[in-house]
């Protein structure tokens, strides 16, 4: 698979031991993976496109670098840590280029705030299971799923996509998975306007 690269790190290699370790809590355990990002996002960009732009700092401008890609994390539960790197072609159309990670075998869970066209969903499913994923399902915050978004989501490259009803969702006989947010949301609003904490909504046992 020329698109792997796995990476032979010291540092990433301790915290993975630690991370792999039964006796690890699941606190540490977010910790090593979120530690283990950034160390494995250093390897991952480091021949990534730059594009020149100026800059105004405080005494004049200066010419300077910045990505001319983007790119996404995929997380993959308990189970090691994968990223995707992404490219846009245009306003709907989005290349993965490469996967950092073995998800072989694995059942994967793409991550994203909020999707559209599904665009960057499809192509990082497509790279997956072309490097041996076993499932791929994705958990997205807000969907605002247009026609394009729908003729790929039934292409069946996701097994499942798992998201809010923060807007109205319509799976159409597709294996969209809709949870109620609704009492979450009226509970933030009350605490809020009591002047309570709306961090205790948001802890669940063992994490």
């Amino acid at each position: 698979m020329s698109n792997i690269y796995v990476s032979s790190h010291p540092l990433i290699a301790h915290k993975l031991s630690k991370m792999r370790d039964v006796a690890t809590e699941p606190k540490k355990f977010r910790e090593l993976v979120r530690e283990i990002a950034g160390l494995l996002a250093y390897e991952a960009t480091a021949d990534l496109a730059t594009t020149a732009v100026d800059v105004q700092t405080p005494l004049a401008v200066t010419r300077a670098a910045q990505l001319k890609d983007k790119i996404g994390l995929v997380p993959i539960l308990r189970a090691g840590l994968g990223m995707v790197a992404k490219k846009r072609k245009s306003a709907t159309r989005v290349e993965a280029i490469n996967v950092v990670g073995d998800v072989k075998d694995c059942d994967v869970l793409l991550v994203d705030d909020i999707t559209e066209t599904a665009g960057t969903l499809t192509a990082a499913a497509r790279l997956l299971r072309d490097n041996g994923a076993r499932s791929v399902r994705a958990a997205v915050s807000h969907c605002v799923l247009n026609d394009v978004a729908y003729q790929r989501l039934s292409t069946g490259l996701i097994d499942e996509l798992i998201t809010t009803n923060s807007v109205p969702v319509d799976p159409r006989g597709l294996p969209i998975t809709v949870l109620n947010i609704g009492a979450l949301l009226g509970q933030a609003i009350m605490r809020i306007n009591s002047n309570e904490s709306i961090t205790n909504l948001f802890r669940i046992k063992g994490f």
